[in-house]
Parts: structure tokens; sequence; C-alpha cells
């Protein structure tokens, strides 16, 4: 039986077991420097994607701060929510129509008092 035993850890010795090194799932290991730089920028762009989106939406929530103040300024003196927003300029809650930033939209929503920015549409 020894026999047997060392003839099978000698042809397994010679041989190997056919076993590759396996990643674990989801890891992509890079097969050259110039792939392991395209994925190092990848991930770079994909974090200053984020930081622009953050930075866009942040810029979108300050500018429309005193437009919800003055909605709800409004709320409470009226009993209701404005019309529109040209509404409050005539009722001097906002000393003038609100602008929003370039390519942006205001989407208000008499009903609820809520106003958002949405994207405005692009002209052909």
């Amino acid at each position: 039986m020894k026999n047997y035993s060392m003839i099978g850890l000698m042809l397994l010795q010679c041989f190997g077991c056919g076993v590759k090194e396996v990643s674990t799932v989801g890891e992509h290991i890079p097969v050259s420097a110039t792939e392991e730089a395209q994925t190092e920028k990848t991930h770079e762009g994909d974090y200053l994607g984020a930081i622009a989106k953050a930075d866009k939406y942040a810029r979108g929530t300050i500018e429309m701060a005193p437009i919800r103040q003055a909605i709800v300024s409004f709320q409470t003196l009226e009993g209701r929510f404005p019309r529109d927003l040209a509404e409050l300029v005539s009722k001097e809650f906002l000393a003038q129509a609100p602008v929003p930033p370039h390519g942006r939209k205001f989407l208000y929503d008499s009903e609820k008092g809520q106003i958002s920015m949405i994207p405005a549409p692009t002209s052909p």
C-alpha cells in the first residue's frame, strides 16, 4: 500500500493537480501594465464623475433654498401654495424671478408646493 501512495505522490508532483490559481469572485487581475493603467484611469474617471455630479446636485440644492423658503412663507401667510413662481415675486416673497443654472430648469408643483430642478430640453 505504501508503494502505491508513493507512486501517487510522485505522479502528482511531476504533473501537478491541474488546478490553476483562481481569483476571487468579481476580482479582475490585469494582465499587463497598460491594462492596469487603464483600469486605474477608469476608476479615476468614475470618481471625478461622481464628484461633478455631487457638486451639481449641491449647487442646485443651494440655489433652490431661498425659493423653498419663499414657498413656505407664502403658504404660511396665504394658507395655500403659490400658483407659480411668478406669484412669489408679485407678492414680494422673492425680489426677482429665480433663474436656474445653465442647462437646467425649475419644475414647480403648485398642488404640493414642491420645486425641483430638471435638465432643460435641448433644441435641435
